[in-house]
């Protein structure tokens, strides 16, 4: 019985410390009790700076009541709760993540800590953020175009006008 339980220890072990998201599980104040290395990497900061380390912690200073409120907010048992903010690295450096966790209770339903995974989104907010920055770019051209700009689809619905367009034709741009 102990070597079968020895093996399967070593068998989940194994898959968290090979998974391709962070693992974590945190008592029932926030403070990590495991992290694996994935998670490790995300935050920038080593076994021993995770461990114990309370999550606000980790958290940028400006997404920690984000994070609170979710962490907190009334969770019947198994509930997760999925969320995105930044987090500091030991450095300094900022990441992206996406944690999805839930809270855990013991058999007297009792909330004993936390269990989630973390993914690492740092580019995909960089892309979403890019594109935000190349449409206002693009608003703000077209808006101060002198000449009159319309986008459409491929049936001709009208996605977009400019007021130069509308004024050209003699339409209020809401009637697009």
């Amino acid at each position: 019985v102990e070597r079968e339980l020895s093996a399967s220890e070593g068998r989940f072990r194994g898959l968290a410390e090979q998974a391709p998201v962070g693992i974590f599980l945190a008592d029932s104040d926030g403070a990590n009790v495991y992290t694996n290395p994935e998670l490790q990497g995300q935050l920038g900061r080593s076994l021993e700076e995770t461990l114990g380390l309370a999550w606000l912690e980790a958290v940028h200073v400006e997404d920690r009541a984000i994070v609170e409120e979710r962490r907190q907010g009334a969770r019947e048992p198994g509930e997760r709760y999925d969320v995105c903010y930044r987090v500091t690295g030991s450095e300094g450096e900022e990441r992206w993540l996406r944690v999805k966790a839930h809270r855990v209770f013991n058999d007297d339903d009792h909330h004993v800590g936390y269990v989630g995974t973390t993914q690492d989104i740092t580019e995909e907010r960089a892309d979403e953020f890019a594109l935000l920055a190349s449409e206002k770019r693009f608003r703000t051209i077209a808006e101060a175009a002198p000449i009159g700009i319309f986008l459409s689809d491929a049936i001709a619905d009208v996605m977009f006008t400019n007021p130069r367009f509308s004024e050209i034709l003699g339409v209020d741009s809401s009637d697009w």
